[in-house]
């Protein structure tokens, strides 16, 4: 990959978000019998939106010039490779594993991106860039 001419890549994972969101409310509705069930419904209808709306604007997969980030969840830390580090990379339907060598565990450790979380045009623009940037170090399955 030209490490000069390229910018930094974020892709986000938006394929849940929006079910997750429209069904969610009418899942409560029926909860709405008295005014005590009302206070918590809504407690959690706006508590969930605040969930929502940060899951869909949290980056989950980073690629810069030399690197590789991965952040699963809300709650879970990021996972940065470098590029020199990552020893084969190998695609299946829904999930590229890129296996690299740690040294601070001195071994070798897989960072797992699940492509079911992505929409698809995210899914097609992901793999298209991971072909580009890991050409030699692929594997299929």
């Amino acid at each position: 990959m030209d490490s000069k001419n390229q910018s930094v890549k974020e892709f986000h994972a938006r394929g849940y978000v929006l079910p997750i969101a429209l069904t969610f409310p009418v899942l409560l509705l029926p909860l709405t019998i008295s005014l005590e069930f009302i206070i918590i419904v809504l407690g959690l209808i706006i508590f969930l939106s605040i969930l929502i709306l940060l899951q869909y604007n949290m980056v989950y997969v980073k690629i810069g010039h030399d690197f590789i980030t991965i952040k699963p969840t809300l709650g879970r830390m990021k996972q940065t490779v470098l590029f020199k580090n990552i020893t084969s990379v190998r695609y299946e339907p829904k999930c590229v594993h890129i296996n690299y060598f740690s040294k601070i565990k001195n071994a070798e450790l897989t960072l797992k991106i699940y492509t079911n979380q992505l929409t698809s045009k995210t899914k097609t623009e992901l793999l298209n860039t991971l072909h580009t940037v890991f050409k030699d170090k692929e594997k299929r399955s």
